[in-house]
Parts: structure tokens; C-alpha cells; sequence
């Protein structure tokens, strides 16, 4: 189903650009309106902006310059219905995530060696669409 007009915007928050922009490139060429960031400070501070513009932030687990769950607490202060997908290089269950930090609230997790793959199914999942929107 292209062309399907999303009124709110994923931000994409990944300190690694190559990435960032695969990621980027994979929402857009499934008609998601995408804000990529490589700082997590200046994507925060777009953020705060308008914080209802976004319905999903992508996070990568591992930024250097805010963690990951900084940057969630902030945004989610701002915007309690923002869904969050976390990245992280290491495999994890949502379980047993919540079993660790159960005070903070993902809808999902992706690894990084199957991100790209697992991108937009994902994306489709949290944001309530169908798996055949692909």
C-alpha cells in the first residue's frame, strides 16, 4: 500500500550516520516521514519543538553523548504517547528488558545485525498497521 499518508513522524536517533540513514531510507521508501539525527542533544531539542508531532522514536542503546534511556524519559515527559523502538547490538528479549528496567516502558527491540530486515515490520507492528502494508 504506498503512498499511505502518515500524519506523524518517526525520529530516528542513531549515532552511527550510515545507519541512521538506512534506517531513514528504509521508513521513507514506505512512505514514513522520517527526522534523522546523529546527536541525540540536537535531537532532543528538535524534539522539544513540537513533541506531538512524533508517534515513534528510535533509539539506538548505545550513544555516547545522552543515554539512550535519558533521551527516552525526556521525550516521554513531553509526549506519554510516543512509542519507542530501541537498537541494540546485542540479543535481548522485550521480557527480559522489562524484567531489568521495568520502569521503562519499549515497544520493541531490534538487533542490529538484522535491523534493516526487521525495520518496517516492526515499525507496522507498534504503529497498529497491517503486515501487508510491506
Amino acid at each position: 500500500m504506498k503512498n499511505m499518508p502518515h500524519r506523524k513522524k518517526i525520529m530516528v536517533v542513531e549515532e552511527e550516520r550510515n545507519m541512521a540513514t538506512s534506517i531513514k531510507l528504509a521508513l521513507e521508501t514506505n512512505d514514513f516521514p522520517v527526522e534523522m539525527f546523529t546527536d541525540p542533544i540536537l535531537a532532543l531539542k528538535e524534539f522539544d519543538k513540537n513533541p506531538h508531532d512524533y508517534s515513534l522514536i528510535i533509539i539506538d542503546l548505545k550513544m555516547t553523548r545522552m543515554s539512550a534511556f535519558e533521551l527516552m524519559r525526556e521525550t516521554k515527559v513531553k509526549n506519554p504517547d510516543l512509542k519507542v523502538l530501541l537498537i541494540t547490538t546485542f540479543e535481548i528479549k522485550p521480557l527480559e528488558f522489562s524484567m531489568v528496567l521495568p520502569s521503562v516502558k519499549i515497544e520493541g527491540l531490534i538487533e542490529k545485525p538484522s535491523l534493516l530486515n526487521k525495520i518496517i515490520p516492526s515499525v507496522n507492528n507498534i504503529l497498529g498497521f497491517s503486515a501487508d502494508r510491506i
